[in-house]
């Protein structure tokens, strides 16, 4: 069952959810539930189960499954610069996800040495900088900007003390199979690369990179970076950057990756910030990034099922359990069919409340 066949399950899960109170089905969810309904995304990096062969063929990557992994759910990586000591000691109280100490565009030119240093300290002090079950990765330079190298030196000493690599600018399967191989030399097998797709060149190169001999864990949206490349008119719609994320989203699912959308720049206009997600949700992003404290409960709102969408995806696998002791398959509700599709998109919600 692909993305857009799991989300129309939803569609028609919602209208018997408008229907159970005619049927008095006091176990149901009020039809208050579609209030948040776009909230509640059906996706989840930490138990989705997706194919990843290769539609033209060739051998398939390796791929991360999370639920072999162990990853914890990734609902937003938050972007922290690597020079301030004084914003990355303020990361470790925000119970975060997932934490991106930056090494490239949140440092200035002049201060790409100091940040280096600033993150083998933070790394090499973890009772200092105590980020407790927060995924850490760090973003560097990308690949032949001429400072990557510096940036990966300083990380050896502590390279298994984070859980990935952001890669930035990624436009062709060998800046990921770079990182790979560093990964490989230090035997840093889990390290995890997530592939920041930033320009024109990027978005036509998706499926090489997609299809690289290094296994990718997640692709992210860089909608400024784009826009600049692109010469595009930012609006606060962003119907300008529609195609580029769903086409982003597609491939992400495709290949078996986790989609993360864009930074909402607007950082104090929580009212955007909701457009944003809701918007990203529907099209597929499972995550989106982060720069300020305040977007941070938002976010993880919106990419966190209600309590009424979890009931009711209780009651549909508490009824598809039901009608299989009956030996009942499909059954329905006022005339509208519970089938397999819409059994599993129950049991991938509960799965990613458990997470």
């Amino acid at each position: 069952m692909n993305a857009l066949g799991v989300w129309r399950s939803t569609l028609v899960a919602s209208r018997v959810l408008l229907q159970s109170r005619a049927l008095g089905m006091s176990v149901m969810p009020s039809s208050s539930v579609f209030s948040t309904w776009p909230h509640a995304s059906p996706f989840s990096s930490s138990c989705a189960s997706r194919s990843s062969q290769s539609q033209s063929g060739a051998a398939s990557p390796p791929v991360v499954d999370a639920s072999v992994a162990g990853k914890a759910q990734r609902r937003l990586i938050f972007n922290v610069p690597g020079d301030s000591e004084r914003k990355l000691l303020k990361a470790t109280t925000l119970n975060l996800d997932s934490v991106v100490l930056d090494l490239e565009d949140g440092v200035a030119q002049s201060r790409k040495s100091v940040a280096r240093r600033q993150l083998s300290t933070v790394l090499s002090s973890p009772d200092k900088f105590d980020f407790g079950p927060t995924e850490v990765l760090v973003r560097i330079n990308a690949i032949g900007s001429g400072l990557e190298e510096a940036d990966l030196e300083s990380l050896v000493p502590n390279v298994h003390r984070i859980d990935g690599i952001v890669l930035p600018k990624v436009e062709s399967p060998a800046h990921v199979e770079q990182i790979y191989r560093f990964a490989q030399k230090h035997k840093h097998q889990s390290l995890k690369i997530l592939a920041a797709i930033e320009s024109a060149r990027a978005l036509v190169n998706l499926r090489a990179i997609c299809e690289a001999s290094a296994p990718i864990d997640a692709l992210i949206f860089a909608s400024e970076d784009l826009c600049a490349d692109m010469g595009m008119t930012r609006t606060p719609e962003a119907t300008e950057l529609l195609w580029a994320r769903s086409r982003l989203c597609t491939f992400a699912h495709a290949y078996g990756l986790q989609p993360i959308d864009m930074v909402c720049i607007e950082y104090t206009n929580m009212d955007q910030l909701r457009k944003e997600c809701e918007s990203g949700i529907q099209l597929g992003f499972e995550a989106k990034q982060a720069i300020h404290p305040g977007q941070i409960p938002v976010i993880y709102e919106s990419f966190q099922p209600s309590a009424q969408v979890l009931l009711f995806a209780s009651w549909i696998v508490e009824q598809s359990a039901q009608q299989e002791s009956d030996g009942v398959g499909a059954f329905n509700v006022n005339n509208i069919v519970i089938d397999l599709p819409m059994i599993k998109w129950a049991e991938k919600i509960l799965a990613r409340s458990r997470s």
